[in-house]
């Protein structure tokens, strides 16, 4: 039996034949720029065949956020709420495409109008010059980038604010205690937690302050001990190694100077100066370590501190609801879920022990499909280790 899924459609045969040619002729003709002119026009070829095809999955995929926004593929008897991960997963990579296409049509651009003789650093578009042009679609880019990356990593972004934070607020590691740079730190920590706190849904919050139940004691441990002794003793070597170099070159002088200033004791008086110099240097350096792991560690109390607020609102949302569905006479799907949304296991565990409250999500959440979310062969390899192990420890508890 014939598979019509196998038949190629008009316009892949003319995006595939054109590819083709193009690779034909750079076979016989090894011309780096005729080669780049080639892909330059094919690329704006395909855009302008396909536009309907993008046209229409930028329409889809709005119509699909208007839904997410809803909480349409959020299921209450879902695990880990995959099937809604996947629908958010999607909207960003058609975004982040978005992005990386325009960046290459507006980089080709400027590429063949150069070639051409054209500068297009004189030309202004409503007043602001092709270079700031580029400059906002580079930051469009690397936005776009970060909103698809939250829902694949959700929790770095949590843990490596403080540290961008650190790395914004000042220049030099010793302008880090300073006044103005502290101030620096805690306006660019608060700012980025409060846009990572409102680009980020309830549910996944839950997921970055339930993470910190276990990695934020790891933190509070391994932080201090690294900057407190680990960073602390290797300075106090390098202080002990150098005093011991400038001890040894008091042996490379002449004989007849360094007995001289051994006589004298000019050179116990030199030995002890360079000492307390090292000293100096030792304790603001340990100063400094001691700045550092108090700004780390205060910035994910900050974090955690603007998450559960969010994270609080959503809980009175959720009483409001739970509020009226148990006193009120109609009670629907959508309300059932969206207590389960804002109020997270608590509000779920109520609406389950309830058998009517069950009865309505199981009747209507069996009808739909769950998706599973796919993962690198890594990522798997090591999520089937990690429940080995919960596995075997949950066996060793008695």
């Amino acid at each position: 039996m014939e598979n019509n899924n196998l038949q190629l459609t008009p316009k892949q045969w003319i995006s595939i034949g054109s590819f083709s040619l193009i690779m034909v002729l750079n076979y016989y003709f090894k011309n780096p720029e005729l080669l780049f002119i080639l892909f330059s026009g094919y690329y704006f070829f395909m855009l302008v065949l396909w536009w309907r095809k993008i046209i229409k999955e930028w329409t889809n995929t709005i119509k699909l956020r208007k839904r997410i926004r809803k909480r349409f593929y959020f299921y209450v008897t879902e695990l880990g709420y995959k099937t809604d991960i996947i629908k958010r997963r999607k909207i960003g990579k058609v975004i982040v495409i978005t992005a990386y296409g325009i960046f290459f049509a507006l980089g080709i651009s400027f590429y063949l109008f150069n070639r051409i003789g054209l500068n297009l650093h004189k030309i202004k578009i409503l007043g602001v010059g092709i270079d700031v042009v580029s400059l906002i679609v580079m930051l469009l880019v690397l936005i776009a980038v970060l909103l698809n990356m939250r829902y694949y990593w959700t929790s770095l972004y949590y843990y490596v604010i403080p540290i961008v934070s650190l790395g914004l607020s000042s220049v030099k590691i010793d302008d880090i205690g300073s006044t103005e740079s502290i101030i620096r730190y805690f306006f660019f920590l608060i700012i980025m937690y409060l846009v990572f706190t409102l680009l980020l849904p309830i549910p996944y919050l839950r997921k970055v302050t339930s993470s910190t139940l276990i990695f934020g004691a790891l933190l509070s441990i391994i932080i201090p001990t690294l900057m407190e002794h680990i960073l602390s003793n290797y300075i106090i070597g390098q202080f002990n190694q150098s005093t011991m170099i400038m001890h040894k070159f008091s042996n490379v002088l002449p004989n007849e100077f360094n007995d001289m200033l051994h006589k004298s004791g000019y050179i116990d008086e030199i030995n002890e100066i360079i000492e307390l110099i090292f000293l100096v240097i030792l304790k603001s350096k340990l100063k400094i370590f001691s700045t550092i792991n108090f700004l780390w560690l205060s910035g994910y109390v900050l974090g955690s501190f603007i998450i559960n607020i969010k994270l609080k609102l959503g809980e009175i949302r959720a009483s409001s609801i739970y509020d009226k569905i148990i006193y009120g006479k109609k009670v629907t799907y959508n309300t059932l879920r969206d207590v389960v949304y804002f109020g997270g296991d608590s509000y779920k565990n109520r609406i389950i022990d309830n058998v009517v409250f069950r009865t309505i999500i199981y009747n209507k959440e069996s009808k739909k499909e769950f998706l599973e979310v796919e993962h690198h062969w890594i990522i798997k390899l090591l999520l089937d280790f990690w429940r080995w192990c919960l596995k075997n420890l949950q066996q060793c508890i008695q």
